[in-house]
């Protein structure tokens, strides 16, 4: 995962802080010396993963480097990377933290999905009850009325009808969760057995066999190998059975419902066959009775549903508010950091601040989708089963605004902090590695914009800001316009390439528009060929002058023979120019080429004579 910081990391900063200290006598090198041995613990500490606590204790190690951040203030500056590996660990915290807030979210979802059920099952049970209210009043004498009371749409048959279905839709999911549960009791006791396994034979190793097992078996129970961690499991085996206890207690009520209607069909029919001139009641008070009932332990599980929902937004929100705290008190580090390691605290502070960001737009993300969840609910329920607290969906469409109104303060101090990285970075890759972070937020920042539904000047005053930062990647990396980053910004006709690589491309669209003339007429041909070199020889030349030798020789040897043809009138030489060399070799050729020939002439006739035969003309 992201948090999980490398160990090569920690031994660098920890040889660097010790060789700072070395066995110096004087008190800045001892407090050196002393911040360097903190180090090492808190690199043993953060190193060592607990599967049983969740995995690596950032707390403990961040306790370790604060006890070392003490002896840094006494180093006279040979310990700032103390201050830098304090950032580090703040900042893996902080990310480990934010992974649970989308745990936090999952559950929320659960929970309004739950709720909503309920209150459609509510909605019914309130129709229903006015149906038999309805008929109750309307009286049970007249025939007409007991017969439209079983056939109709919304009658008694329809209901039963309707009542089996979800009946039989219940079973299916019981069955669907317990074939569920049963399969993640599979998993799980896999997992056990393969980790119980693995350390087992780890105890009987040492060195890196004994890690190799040791991280095969994490691997496992974080589920790399399968896709599951034994945490996701244990969790997706709650959830199942949080689903089924409902769902059973839910199916007991339709039954006894559903054998109340059948009941109730079977005495409509009786009373149709009996009963003429009788005025009687069939049974209705004990309907509103049981679905008075059913209505009222909806409302009081809705109303459970609500507070367990208010419970998980005030745990998302303080769970936020610590993530909050920790990056800054990353910030506060990075800010201590002086001399060489400054620049890498400029752009870690800078990377801290890009997290906050997120940070926001994650709160935005989880109140406005359970704001719109709950203002959906609300239309599901009737003024009888009405019992979504107005106060939880105002709480939760007030900190969806108060999220929303840091997001931009947030990205512009983003884009502050970035632009004082570029400035601190002393290196071209130091100035990329700062730039290609702020073009991330650059990015993100557009996006936002889209999403409000744009904005014009913003979004030109945000590729200004890209248009003055991108060169300090095109300039450390020539081939950065390929890439995945500079890509994203397609849609806004930004051009990552350098001078050059523009230059070279006419070059090779010259190279191109040359070849194109090869099967045209001879004259065309050579009048073509002197109106593209005219246009070639007007291009600016490139840097890379092999690159452009190699060019003009392969337009020459495309069409040498015209090129030679062409040379023989002087009118042409100003332009062939840049041909000159190849022509003079051409036309060396061709003269050593004569002088041979006329030598093997020579040399036929010397031997014809010497055989006493005469020359034939």
């Amino acid at each position: 995962m992201k948090y999980i910081l490398k160990k090569k990391f920690f031994l660098i900063l920890l040889a660097s802080v010790l060789a700072a200290g070395g066995c110096g006598k004087n008190p800045e090198d001892q407090a050196a010396e002393k911040a360097g041995k903190q180090i090492e613990k808190a690199v043993r500490t953060v190193q060592d993963y607990k599967a049983e606590t969740g995995g690596h204790d950032f707390q403990a190690a961040i306790e370790e480097v604060e006890k070392a951040r003490e002896y840094a203030e006494k180093a006279g500056g040979k310990a700032e990377q103390v201050h830098l590996l304090a950032g580090r660990l703040y900042q893996a915290k902080a990310e480990k933290l934010s992974d649970k807030l989308n745990t936090i979210s999952l559950e929320a979802g659960s929970v309004i999905e739950d709720a909503g059920d309920k209150l459609s099952k509510l909605s019914e049970y309130a129709s229903d009850m006015e149906m038999v209210k309805m008929l109750s009043e309307t009286g049970t004498s007249e025939k007409q009325k007991l017969q439209k009371l079983l056939e109709e749409k919304s009658g008694i048959e329809a209901k039963i009808s309707e009542k089996k279905d979800l009946l039989s839709s219940i079973e299916s999911k019981i069955n669907e969760y317990k074939s569920e549960v049963e399969n993640v009791k599979s998993s799980l006791v896999k997992i056990k057995s393969e980790t119980v396994n693995l350390f087992n034979k780890a105890e009987l190793k040492s060195g890196d066999k004994r890690a190799e097992l040791e991280d095969k078996a994490f691997s496992i129970i974080r589920g790399k190998a399968s896709g599951k961690s034994q945490f996701s499991l244990e969790s997706q085996m709650q959830k199942l059975m949080d689903k089924l206890e409902p769902l059973k207690a839910e199916k007991e009520s339709i039954e006894n419902l559903l054998s109340m209607l059948k009941n109730d069909a079977e005495e409509v029919r009786n009373r149709i066959d009996f009963l003429k001139n009788m005025d009687s009641e069939l049974g209705f008070s004990e309907q509103l009775s049981y679905l008075g009932g059913l209505i009222e332990k909806g409302r009081a599980y809705v109303t459970d549903k609500a507070g367990k929902l208010d419970s998980v937004v005030e745990g998302f929100s303080a769970r936020a508010s610590e993530i909050e705290k920790i990056y800054s008190d990353a910030m506060q580090a990075y800010s201590e950091v002086k001399g060489n390691l400054s620049s890498d605290a400029a752009v870690q502070k800078a990377q801290v601040q890009s997290s906050l960001v997120s940070l926001r737009n994650t709160q935005a993300e989880f109140f406005g989708s359970v704001s719109k969840s709950l203002n959906n609910l609300r239309t599901l329920q009737q003024q009888e089963a009405a019992v979504l607290p107005e106060a939880l969906i105002s709480k939760c469409e007030e900190k969806l605004n108060q999220a929303e109104s840091k997001i931009d303060a947030a990205f512009d101090k983003s884009f502050e902090l970035y632009q004082n990285a570029l400035d601190a970075a002393e290196t071209n890759s130091g100035k990329d590695a700062a730039a290609r972070g702020y073009m991330r937020q650059i990015y993100s920042r557009l996006k936002l914009a889209e999403e409000r539904g744009g904005n014009e000047q913003l979004k030109e005053e945000l590729l200004k800001k890209l248009d003055s930062i991108k060169d300090y990647s095109i300039k450390n990396d020539p081939q950065f316009g390929t890439s995945y980053l500079a890509g994203l910004f397609k849609e806004y006709g930004i051009d990552f390439k350098t001078a050059q690589q523009k230059l070279m491309e006419k070059y090779e669209n010259a190279k191109v528009a040359f070849s194109q003339v090869s099967g045209m007429e001879k004259q065309d041909r050579l009048d073509r060929l002197m109106y593209l070199i005219e246009e070639f020889d007007k291009l600016d030349k490139p840097e890379d002058q092999q690159a452009y030798q190699d060019i003009v020789k392969s337009i020459f040897e495309l069409h040498k023979e015209d090129w030679i043809e062409l040379s023989e009138d002087a009118a042409n030489s100003e332009n062939l120019e840049l041909f000159s060399d190849y022509l003079a070799q051409e036309t060396q050729s061709a003269a050593e080429t004569q002088i041979e020939k006329g030598a093997g002439e020579a040399a036929a006739e010397e031997e014809g004579m010497a055989g006493g035969e005469p020359n034939m003309p």
